[in-house]
């Protein structure tokens, strides 16, 4: 793998870690308990979201795009965000 390869690797690793940590903060927003807690795990979704399109950005520069596939990547990450969110204080669903 030449040193071009290498980078795009990374920036689209790195792009994948942003989006799934913009959805954990998301889904923690909504089992949130007080206003306050939703406002401060959005405004860390926001963040994440922003850095994200940074690297969207640079892998656009180097010919390249963000992996299609990140959403089956993180799917098994956020059921495990939720059963934690609601063992711990988080909103009960029913």
């Amino acid at each position: 793998m030449n040193d071009n390869a290498k980078l795009i690797a990374g920036l689209q690793a790195a792009w994948t870690r942003e989006i799934a940590g913009a959805k954990t903060y998301r889904a923690l927003a909504r089992h949130a308990r007080s206003q306050q807690q939703r406002e401060v795990l959005n405004r860390l979704a926001e963040a994440e979201e922003r850095h994200a399109q940074t690297w969207d950005a640079r892998l656009r520069e180097l010919g390249s795009a963000p992996p299609k596939d990140e959403r089956r990547k993180t799917g098994r990450a956020m059921r495990s965000v939720f059963y934690l969110a609601q063992g711990c204080g988080g909103k009960d669903e029913g």
